[in-house]
């Protein structure tokens, strides 16, 4: 008799969502910009070449909507070629994109699963309805015991979005800046 269910692996697997909206590419003499979008991108370069071997990755850009750039892989070249294309522009859908990265995240059978969200201040989803979604799928991704980066590209003043997101899923800020 076949098993009704796959038993939870200890392959690591890393959702990277990189928020690719007009503002991660606005002139750098806007002040505080600078072409955030090609430094994300040279953050992903590095990250992807420091991938433990076996690591399972899957990239989801992010502006007005959210795609899956690259399915599952275990290849890095596949994610550089991914990444290659990526230019920014549009709005920017921080809480389409953190639902579709749990959706994501809650059906691969591992036990080691991570989060590397990127973004520049999209993190101040608006109170209300959208508020409450956004905690909720925080506190699902603590649930399911993914370890989440909020990695903020923002000055200091701004970080209190990604501390906010990193308490509500109990575990680490970044601050790019």
């Amino acid at each position: 008799r076949r098993p009704a269910k796959v038993a939870a692996s200890n392959t690591p697997v890393v959702t990277l969502v990189l928020d690719v909206s007009g503002s991660m590419d606005m002139d750098a003499k806007t002040p505080g910009c600078g072409r955030r979008i090609e430094a994300a991108k040279d953050l992903l370069r590095g990250f992807f070449g420091r991938l433990p071997a076996g690591s399972v990755t899957q990239l989801f850009p992010f502006s007005t909507d959210v795609r899956l750039a690259q399915v599952p892989t275990a290849e890095p070249s596949r994610l550089l070629r991914a990444l290659a294309p990526i230019d920014a522009g549009g709005g920017t859908e921080t809480l389409k994109a953190t639902k579709a990265a749990l959706a994501s995240l809650d059906k691969i059978p591992s036990r080691n699963r991570s989060l590397l969200f990127i973004t520049d201040a999209a993190l101040q989803v608006p109170d209300g309805k959208a508020r409450k979604d956004f905690e909720q799928y925080l506190a699902a991704l603590k649930e399911l015991n993914v370890h989440s980066v909020w990695v903020g590209m923002v000055d200091a003043k701004d970080k209190a979005p990604f501390e906010n997101a990193a308490a509500s899923s109990a575990v680490q800020r970044l601050s790019a800046r």
